[in-house]
């Protein structure tokens, strides 16, 4: 009996590992989105691809918000070349360049062997 149990258990969890199986959960560590805050603003929550406004002479503080217990390593872009202070790390600050628009990418390469994950902000800027 207990070795039925055990078995059905570890068949159980080897399906959640497949992603057609209702039992698995997507491990992206961009799954939550993004918080951003501007100037004395409260922070706002995200999610990946979405549209933020910002004024021309604002800056973002902007956190992924990440799988807890991981250390990945971070890069971010700008399309249209806004400043970024740390391209490489995972929390930076960001001034919009002059420009109609704008679309930040981050690419996140997790260190504990999840898949490497791509998010985004599409940002609007105002003069």
């Amino acid at each position: 009996m207990m070795v039925g149990q055990t078995m059905l258990i570890c068949i159980i969890l080897w399906l959640g590992s497949y992603q057609f199986s209702p039992l698995y959960t997507n491990a992206n560590p961009l799954a939550h989105g993004f918080d951003v805050t501007v100037g004395d603003r409260e922070k706002v929550n995200i999610k990946s691809g979405e549209i933020i406004t910002l004024g021309q002479s604002s800056m973002a503080v902007i956190v992924p918000l990440l799988l807890p217990g991981d250390t990945p390593s971070c890069t971010w872009s700008s399309q249209k070349g806004g400043a970024l202070d740390d391209p490489g790390s995972c929390e930076t600050i960001y001034a919009p360049p002059a420009a109609d628009y704008d679309v930040l990418r981050l690419s996140v390469r997790s260190s504990c062997g999840l898949p490497n994950a791509v998010g985004q902000i599409k940002i609007s800027i105002l003069p």
